[in-house]
C-alpha cells in the first residue's frame, strides 16, 4: 500500500477522538464533470479534486487543493475524424467566504490562484500534435454545502479556471468533506 493513502486512512480513523474540539480543519474529495475550451478547441471530461481547508471562523477559510481534469469526450462531436483532448492538473490556493443560512446549510464563494499544466492533444489521421502549457492563473467558484453530521458534509460546487495560452475550464462537482 502506498504511504499517502495509508496516512489518510490513519488520520481519518483517528479523528473521532477529537470530537469535542472545534472543527477548524477539513479534508475533501470531489468528483464531477469538466469542460475546457480555448484556441478553437473544446473538450468535455471528468474532474477529480483533493482538498484541504482551514476554517478561521464560520465565515472565512483558507483553501488548498489538487485538481485533475481528464478530457476526451469531445471526440464524439467530431464523428471520429478528429481526436482532441484537453487535460489539466495542478495545485490551487484560495480564500473561501461562507454564508451559513442555517446550522446545516450554507453558501460559499472562493477565489484564488492555481499553478498547473494544460495538455492539448490533437490527433488527425496520420498526424498528432501535443502542446503543453504551464502557468500561474486565477480561479473562482462557489457552491452550496449541506452538513450531514457536525463533521461530515456534502457540497455541490462550480469552479472557473483560467489556464495558460487562452485556455479556460469549468467544473461542476460533488464534494465529500470531513471536518476535524
Amino acid at each position: 500500500m502506498r504511504p499517502a493513502p495509508l496516512m489518510f486512512l490513519t488520520l481519518f480513523l483517528a479523528l473521532p477522538a477529537q470530537a469535542d474540539s472545534p472543527r477548524t480543519h477539513e479534508v475533501s474529495l470531489g468528483l464531477g464533470s469538466a469542460m475546457a475550451d480555448g484556441s478553437e478547441s473544446f473538450d468535455l471530461g471528468v474532474a477529480y479534486a483533493l482538498g484541504y481547508r482551514h476554517h478561521f471562523n464560520p465565515y472565512l477559510a483558507l483553501s488548498a487543493g489538487y485538481a485533475y481534469h481528464s478530457g476526451g469526450f469531445g471526440d464524439f462531436l467530431s464523428l471520429g475524424f478528429l481526436k482532441e483532448s484537453l487535460d489539466y492538473s495542478g495545485a490551487q490556493l484560495g480564500v473561501q467566504g461562507r454564508l451559513p443560512l442555517t446550522h446545516w446549510f450554507s453558501l460559499y464563494a472562493e477565489v484564488g490562484g492555481h499553478y498547473g499544466r494544460v495538455r492539448h492533444t490533437v490527433a488527425r489521421p496520420g498526424q498528432e500534435r501535443v502542446d503543453e502549457h504551464y502557468g500561474l492563473r486565477p480561479y473562482a467558484g462557489g457552491g452550496v454545502e449541506f452538513l450531514i453530521k457536525q463533521q461530515v458534509g456534502l457540497a455541490l460546487e462550480y469552479q472557473y479556471f483560467e489556464f495558460a495560452e487562452s485556455f479556460s475550464g469549468e467544473t461542476v462537482m460533488f464534494r465529500f468533506g470531513y471536518r476535524f
